[in-house]
């Protein structure tokens, strides 16, 4: 069980450059990020999950051994932390839809539903990757962040988040 979902994971590797704008095959979004006038996803989206047509609802035993295809770029593999952020992201599309939650296609609900069920330190670690290359006597730094939450908001909700769940903690250990 992956976050409380009784489903099956196709997961499906794509080529770096999938995400081009002169590839046929690409991610497609239309929400909170930049996309094409055909839809097609254009600023670095990294993964994405098929929802089906009628997901069932969650806890319904129909949702037992659902197939669901996530598509994830072939480059983020090389970082589990990220890879693990990423994945926590995608399924929390799909634990959103299964609960038939009104803002469940918000890139930044989604982001936060992760973060809310556990994901919180993982998805600290593993939302940027600072790269290093250098040429002759310069280094070069590139670092690229996933998700959609800037850093004062991902820091701010993480803080909020850890007050709440620490009381729970607190009560639970006390119980």
């Amino acid at each position: 069980l992956m976050m409380g979902l009784p489903i099956d994971i196709n997961l499906i590797s794509v080529p770096q450059g999938y995400n081009s704008p002169y590839s046929q095959n690409s991610f497609h979004s239309k929400d909170l990020v930049k996309t094409d006038n055909s839809g097609k996803g254009v600023e670095g989206i990294t993964a994405q999950v098929s929802i089906p047509q009628y997901l069932p609802l969650f806890g319904s035993p129909a949702m037992s051994n659902l197939i669901i295809n996530v598509k994830v770029s072939e480059n983020c593999c090389a970082y589990p932390l990220t890879f693990i952020a990423i994945m926590a992201h995608e399924l929390s599309h799909i634990l959103l839809e299964a609960l038939r939650y009104s803002k469940k296609n918000n890139e930044i609900c989604v982001d936060l539903t992760a973060m809310m069920i556990g994901f919180s330190e993982i998805i600290q670690t593993g939302r940027k990757v600072v790269e290093e290359t250098q040429t002759a006597n310069t280094i070069h730094t590139r670092t690229t962040t996933y998700g959609y939450l800037t850093d004062s908001h991902f820091f701010f909700a993480q803080k909020k988040i850890d007050h709440l769940l620490g009381g729970y903690k607190q009560r639970k250990r006390k119980l």
